[in-house]
């Protein structure tokens, strides 16, 4: 496999030779400020509040990420046909693309977002629901064109749940350009049947359908993993997928404590795992749901420290 993603960016050429760290969770750190409300679309706030993403991009940059989003997973047109926005997605990408430019600089990776469009929109490919082939490639070709031309390093296709999704989307960004393609999926671990998205995918099963698919790099993000469980799903991953390893779990199980939605993972308690994410061969890592920028901190400096 070739691992586009050195003639990209001359950083990530360090991904030979270390793990990166990518940023946390964005959109919930703005609706925990009481900023965007949990029924708005995120990359539509963030293009009408440019100042609010650059600043919070520009922090997670000081804090040492070096692979950064600008919030365009809910740019794909089918979701912003849901919410019925008048605006295009390449305006949408054009405009969040730009202002995590200008956070990112370019010593650091600017990775376009993109997100299950089932998920987004509560609707699935047939058989399972009524979205047809045809039109989710289009939505992914054309939301992949923007993020190209918008100048984003690579795609980002987050909390995947089901192969044939998967399959049309990275499609699509290979009909649309060669920028490196990462893929992660959200997993959680069953009594019986191993590790499985709820769609039944199984881990193994997604790790020899992505090295078939020849994506540059692959992993795990959301889900209901704890911080022992995502290192072992890296090590089923490491043993049928070649390329470069990424793990963004969240910060354990939410429990609601007096009306609050609260992670009970500490940032010292996540950063502790990092050692063992890294011996799995883990090459990118960072937090998802509930993982804030303390935790981020911790990642970075248990890695300076490894």
């Amino acid at each position: 496999m070739t691992k586009g993603l050195e003639a990209v960016n001359p950083l990530l050429n360090a991904l030979s030779n270390g793990p990166l760290v990518a940023m946390g969770p964005l959109g919930a750190h703005f609706q925990q400020q009481d900023l965007l409300k949990t029924t708005e679309n995120t990359s539509l706030w963030c293009m009408q509040n440019p100042g609010y993403l650059q600043k919070a991009l520009q922090q997670w940059v000081e804090l040492g990420c070096r692979v950064i989003f600008p919030l365009t997973s809910e740019a794909n047109p089918l979701v912003l046909k849901q919410t019925g926005a008048a605006i295009s997605c390449k305006d949408v990408c054009a405009r969040l693309v730009q202002a995590a430019r200008k956070a990112a600089g370019r010593s650091v990776c600017l990775g376009g977002d993109l997100q299950a469009v089932s998920l987004s929109t509560g609707r699935f490919l047939v058989p399972h629901g009524p979205l047809k082939r045809q039109e989710v490639y289009a939505a992914y070709r054309e939301h992949a064109a923007a993020l190209e031309q918008a100048g984003v390093d690579l795609f980002w296709l987050f909390t995947m749940v089901e192969l044939q999704e998967i399959e049309l989307a990275v499609q699509a960004m290979r009909d649309t350009c060669s920028l490196p393609v990462a893929v992660t999926m959200a997993f959680d671990a069953t009594r019986r049947r191993g590790y499985r998205t709820f769609m039944g995918v199984e881990a193994a099963e997604a790790a020899r359908f992505m090295k078939d698919l020849q994506v540059d790099v692959f992993g795990v993000n959301c889900g209901s993993l704890s911080m022992e469980e995502t290192t072992e799903i890296l090590g089923i991953f490491r043993q049928a997928f070649p390329g470069w390893l990424a793990v963004k779990p969240n910060a354990g199980m939410p429990r609601l404590i007096h009306g609050e939605t609260v992670y009970p993972v500490l940032p010292r308690e996540m950063a502790a795992h990092v050692p063992d994410w890294k011996n799995q061969g883990a090459a990118i890592i960072s937090g998802c749901c509930g993982a804030t920028s303390a935790h981020l901190q911790a990642i970075v400096e248990k890695l300076r420290e490894s």
